[in-house]
């Protein structure tokens, strides 16, 4: 499970980064970027992912089903890893 967490985790930060820094910001990579949009990007992520994390432990902890279950742990943990991956990009 911790594989496929790292690659469903690594497959939404790209996915986050290409939207990003692509369309919004109209740059070919958060390297290319200045920090001020990194900082947005790495705010703006934060935000989203936290209000959209705490729903979903709300919703794990009524949850039924252990397929269900396993699909929010690893909602959860991509989330988390890509908050982290988006503070490492702006420094």
């Amino acid at each position: 499970t911790s594989v496929l967490s790292f690659i469903y985790g690594w497959a939404l930060l790209d996915t986050m980064d290409d939207w990003a820094f692509g369309v919004m910001f109209r740059c070919p990579s958060y390297s290319a970027c200045s920090y001020q949009n990194n900082f947005y990007y790495a705010l703006g992520i934060t935000v989203a992912f936290t209000t959209g994390a705490s729903i979903l432990k709300q919703c794990q902890q009524v949850a039924e089903g252990a397929m269900f279950k396993a699909a929010l742990s690893l909602q959860l943990n991509a989330m988390m890893l890509t908050v982290g991956w988006a503070w490492m990009n702006f420094y």
